[in-house]
């Protein structure tokens, strides 16, 4: 039998921390669960062609 979910992760609310997935790269962790994510990028800089 598996423990369940916290209520908070149940709604969507996790506790994200970053850390490292076993491939080195930067992930998301929640902190209650242990569910990971891949890190988003929120903004990019700007391309300049020319």
């Amino acid at each position: 039998m598996s423990i369940p979910k916290p209520w908070p992760c149940r709604l969507g609310i996790h506790r994200w921390h970053d850390a490292h997935n076993d491939d080195g790269e930067r992930c998301s962790l929640c902190l209650r669960c242990g569910t990971t994510k891949d890190e988003v990028v929120l903004l990019e800089e700007p391309r300049h062609d020319g």
